[in-house]
């Protein structure tokens, strides 16, 4: 199954639930009154089909499943709030800036539009209603930008303290970059190609500490992986190596090279070419992605809080 992410994608969630669509809804039972707005029970049944597809799936008793109605009753009413203040600012997404966002996810993703409605289809959601999604999601982008954003800033020091507090977050893992010459004994073959195996190891260890160029012999000599790179294996993560292979390269210094090693498969010569150690990524480096990422938290933070005044002085009636 393909998946695709994006800032405007189709996340089965609470979030994608506020921006459900509204027109043309059949008023079958009205479950809440948002000023002189409704919300229908259409449109409930509506998010809780988009959040999944049946309470069983999912595993959830009676109980579990009017909670999750109830929390998405109450996003489709921050929507229907978030439409209202949009109407008053002025605020309007138009359909030509929705074939645009939708153009730019199926760029990002490298799809096509058959691709993107068969991705919409198994999710169980319309190309209409996934436009009105992406047209509610642009609305409160443009709300933010026009009722928040100014009160939002992220500073150096507050930045520093979060890279302090996550210091953890932000550092390389060990790495080794070992070459290696391989010669082949599998377990089963006879005594005599073992031992032959090993003395030609011996001797390519003889010529190496001679002063022979080790890449020159891995090219010549061996039998195993990127042989003709002069048996780079580059930056591997200890912990995926096979065990004597992982414990003989970890004794090494950057520069040195190991003894034969047996392993069940044949004879190893290694080379330490280089090593990573764990260190932490310095704040310069990753400042600006902190920064990033504490602004949007700031935003949404901040948002809800705008939400949650306004909600307040609206006049809100559930009568599910």
């Amino acid at each position: 199954m393909r998946k695709f992410r994006s800032g405007l994608a189709i996340a089965v969630s609470l979030l994608a639930a506020i921006s459900l669509s509204y027109a043309g809804t059949l008023i079958d039972r009205i479950v809440a009154v948002v000023n002189d707005d409704i919300v229908t029970l259409s449109e409930l049944e509506a998010a809780t089909k988009s959040f999944f597809k049946t309470p069983l799936e999912e595993g959830l008793d009676k109980k579990s499943v009017q909670e999750i109605r109830g929390k998405l009753l109450e996003r489709l009413i921050e929507a229907r709030i978030i439409d209202q203040e949009a109407a008053r600012l002025g605020i309007m997404v138009t359909e030509k800036e929705v074939d645009a966002a939708i153009a730019d996810v199926m760029n990002t993703n490298k799809i096509t539009k058959d691709e993107l409605e068969q991705a919409l289809k198994r999710e169980n959601v319309t190309m209409e209603l996934y436009r009105t999604q992406i047209k509610g999601q642009m609305k409160k982008m443009k709300l933010i930008r026009s009722e928040v954003r100014s009160r939002v800033a992220v500073t150096e020091e507050k930045s520093k303290e979060y890279y302090q507090k996550n210091i953890s977050d932000y550092q390389t893992e060990v790495k080794v970059r070992p070459m290696i010459i391989f010669l082949a004994a599998p377990a089963n073959a006879p005594a005599q190609v073992k031992e032959k195996s090993r003395k030609q190891a011996e001797e390519v260890l003889k010529k190496i500490k001679a002063g022979a160029q080790f890449e020159a012999l891995a090219r010549q000599y061996s039998q195993g992986p990127n042989a003709q790179d002069g048996g780079d294996m580059g930056f591997l993560k200890p912990e995926k190596m096979e065990l004597l292979f992982r414990q003989a390269t970890l004794a090494l210094q950057v520069g040195q090279v190991s003894q034969v090693v047996t392993t069940p498969a044949g004879f190893l010569i290694i080379k330490l070419v280089d090593k990573q150690e764990t260190r932490a990524i310095p704040f310069d480096e990753v400042k600006e992605k902190i920064k990033n990422k504490l602004y949007q938290e700031s935003l949404e933070k901040k948002f809800s809080q705008w939400v949650k005044k306004v909600k307040e002085k609206a006049h809100v009636e559930i009568k599910l």
